[in-house]
Order: structure tokens, then C-alpha cells, then sequence
């Protein structure tokens, strides 16, 4: 009798690791004056730049946009195909590290923030700061 409660109980479990988790639809919302759609997801908001948008350009702004909200880069780089920003939070903004990538994948640049310890709103508010500075 054992053996078969176990198996009824084991079966069901099987099936549903074999099916894999359910996927996590991030949340999506617009930027900006032109607009411009950015996803959360998995810590990370993500955002496609119009076409005409280049990396070096973009990267530059967001380090000197850093730099004047007080945060202390501790890395930069970048290249015409991407970049890459590390900066340490002054302690009134409410998180500690960002880190920015951009990217020219397809037509445009695409960005993707990610914030320590993670934060959709602030995320975003960080992401509306560059955009206005870029005039986007």
C-alpha cells in the first residue's frame, strides 16, 4: 500500500519538474518624450534606442549623468559596438551600484540597467534621467 501512495504522490511531482517553471513575463512601460518601451525583467530594465542612437554617444552621456547625480564609476569602457559603466550610489539615492551596458544590436543601441539591490522604480527613474539628457 506504501508503494503505491508513493508512486501516486512521486508521479504528479515528476510531471511537473519535467514541464519546467512557469516563464516570468517582465513588466513593460514607456520613457521619455519620444517614447521609448523599456522591460523589467529579472532585475534588469532593457531599453531599445530609436535608429540613428550609437553606443559611444550614449555611454558617454549616461557616465557624465552618473558623475553629476554623484555616483563614483568605478569602471568604464567602450567601443563603438558596446559599453560598459560600473558606478557606486551616493548614499541618498536609494540603491547602492548600477551597472550599464549598451549595445548596437540590429538597427540601434539597446541599454540594459541593472541596479544593486534591484529595483524596478528606481530603475526606471535612472533610465528617464539619461533619456533626458540624450533629448529623447
Amino acid at each position: 500500500m506504501t508503494r503505491v501512495c508513493s508512486a501516486l504522490v512521486l508521479i504528479p511531482l515528476l510531471a511537473l519538474t519535467a514541464c519546467g517553471p512557469a516563464p516570468v513575463r517582465g513588466t513593460r512601460a514607456w520613457h521619455g518624450a519620444t517614447p521609448i518601451s523599456a522591460t523589467y525583467q529579472f532585475g534588469r530594465l532593457t531599453a531599445d534606442l530609436p535608429p540613428g542612437s550609437r553606443v559611444e554617444p550614449v555611454t558617454i552621456a549616461a557616465r557624465h549623468t552618473l558623475e553629476r547625480q554623484g555616483h563614483t564609476i568605478q569602471s568604464a569602457e567602450v567601443t563603438p559596438q558596446q559599453g560598459k559603466i560600473v558606478a557606486l550610489a551616493p548614499a541618498n539615492i536609494g540603491y547602492d551600484k548600477i551597472t550599464m551596458r549598451t549595445a548596437f544590436e540590429g538597427q540601434g543601441t539597446v541599454i540594459r540597467l541593472d541596479i544593486w539591490p534591484p529595483n524596478e522604480s528606481r530603475a526606471r527613474v535612472a533610465l528617464e534621467t539619461l533619456l533626458q539628457t540624450l533629448g529623447l
